[in-house]
């Protein structure tokens, strides 16, 4: 015990150096000098022992003992324990002396004072939120592994959608101030693995979130990926409202679930909060999800200058490829972009390249079931879009992937499907323009006209410049709709 106080003492004096005799004071004061001496220097064998291959970190001089400053560093703050506290400055340490007990508790005052002002500092205008992963807390080594397998997995997807950091174990409060501290309890019960994750507000250790699974012991791995979804998505939502539970200016909201929006403004706001994450332009993950915003605007006719928004679509999707070659999120982007130029195979390749990557990736599965389609793989392209719909990680942006899985069943024949998903894609995006377009269209094929004119109605509200005519034009965006046989809604008379 005296020896870590030894320590505590040394650590905390101005350049980690204290005389021996201001040692021995706090340390022995009850003693006479000789035998206080004398335990000094036993104290210091210890420390050297105990140090093993770092025992150069001790250091001796003429009168002063002290921490090589290149080797020790010293965090004042403490980390945060199950309560969701900060244990104070030595917390552990009872040395029964008189003058350490004094030294202590000045040293308890002083060192709670810094560690909030350490706690207040923001971060650099470039910075980004950093995910510290905990090491788990478990009752035994397969709950240890596959608690830390998940929270692993977890942080990977989420630094493959949003720019994060992610730091495994504690760097120390003085290092990273903003982000999540992420742990996971977990222990056998019976036959299965219980495991809880936790979310924690680094500057505070205010409880975010906690989620619980349950996997059979026996069999994980078909779980596991579920699971990391689950908690990759839990993730994700913490740090898109980060900026509103820590007012720092210097945060930048990440704006996911604008990105996977509809709305012009939405979409817009998205785009502009992106660019100020990344000012410079040199982060893949942002370029895909500028690009990929500017793919839905095209898609959903809002775009002002088509022309130059591909243009700057493609630009971004090339130039993150270009930064991350193997980045999932990147190369689902650059699918859809060829797609949307008509370059169907490239968009296949590069989806079924993203997939092989990362088959859970929402982007990359989204770009894969299109490509499916475009390619003609109707039911494959079905079956991929509703094993996706199912997946945990389809929650960050529902309308897409019901979207997705109505074309797919559309493109299959089953229009009653395709209805209700259409519909259902209406009620999660109202402002979602193909939706209305599929479903006045398949409406009239099914012979309900009067849902079919209450679609169309929608459209023109969003679509001023909408007809009837106009949807019958090459240059509308129903090609699936032209390829299916189904636009026989644009010669009804209903609007």
């Amino acid at each position: 015990m005296k020896a870590r106080g030894a320590l505590a003492v040394i650590g905390s004096s101005a350049d980690m150096q204290i005389s021996r005799p201001k040692l021995q004071d706090l340390l022995f004061s009850e003693r006479d000098p000789e035998h206080g001496s004398a335990s000094v220097r036993q104290l210091l064998r210890e420390i050297r022992i105990a140090l093993g291959p770092y025992r150069e970190a001790l250091t001796t001089g003429p009168g002063w003992v002290g921490l090589d400053s290149t080797i020790v560093e010293l965090d004042m703050a403490g980390q945060v324990g199950l309560d969701g506290r900060r244990p104070e400055f030595a917390a552990d340490l009872d040395i029964p002396d008189p003058e350490f007990e004094d030294w202590l508790r000045d040293a308890r005052s002083h060192y709670e004072d810094q560690a909030d002002e350490i706690l207040a500092r923001t971060v650099t205008e470039d910075s980004v939120p950093t995910l510290i992963l905990q090491a788990p807390v478990a009752a035994d080594a397969q709950s240890a592994v596959t608690a830390a397998m998940i929270l692993q997995e977890a942080a990977s997807r989420v630094a493959d959608m949003l720019p994060v950091q992610v730091v495994n174990g504690d760097p120390g409060i003085g290092r990273v101030s903003v982000g999540i501290e992420l742990g996971a309890m977990s222990s056998r019960m019976g036959n299965d693995i219980v495991l809880l994750f936790t979310a924690r507000l680094r500057s505070d250790g205010r409880m975010l979130w906690t989620r619980r699974f349950s996997l059979p012991a026996n069999d994980t791995t078909g779980s596991m990926r579920h699971v990391a979804g689950g908690v990759a998505v839990a993730i994700m939502h913490g740090l898109e409202h980060l900026r509103e539970i820590v007012p720092d200016a210097n945060i930048r909201r990440m704006p996911l679930q604008d990105v996977f929006s509809y709305s012009a403004s939405r979409l817009k706001r998205a785009d502009e909060q992106l660019s100020q994450i990344d000012p410079n332009g040199d982060r893949a993950v942002i370029l895909a999800l500028r690009s990929y915003i500017r793919h839905t605007m095209l898609l959903e006719r809002l775009s002002r200058d088509p022309d130059a928004d591909a243009h700057i679509a493609a630009d971004m999707a090339q130039r993150a490829r270009e930064l991350s070659p193997g980045n999932p999120t990147a190369l689902g982007v650059n699918a859809m972009v060829a797609a949307w130029k008509g370059q169907f195979e490239t968009a296949f390749d590069m989806a079924r390249h993203a997939i092989a990557i990362d088959d859970e990736n929402p982007i990359a599965r989204l770009s894969y079931s299109s490509a499916l389609t475009s390619m003609g793989y109707h039911r494959e392209a079905e079956a991929e879009a509703s094993a996706a719909h199912l997946s945990a990680l389809s929650e960050l942006g529902p309308a897409a992937w019901v979207l997705r899985r109505a074309i797919a069943a559309t493109r299959v024949g089953d229009l009653k499907s395709a209805e209700r998903f259409f519909a259902t894609t209406h009620g999660y995006a109202p402002q979602n323009r193909p939706a209305l377009r599929f479903l006045s269209a398949i409406r009239y094929e099914l012979g309900d006209e009067a849902g079919a004119l209450e679609a169309l109605k929608k459209l023109k509200k969003l679509e001023p410049d909408f007809s009837l005519e106009l949807m019958a034009s090459r240059d509308y965006p129903v090609e699936s709709l032209r390829q299916a046989g189904l636009l026989r809604v644009t010669k009804s008379g209903l609007i």
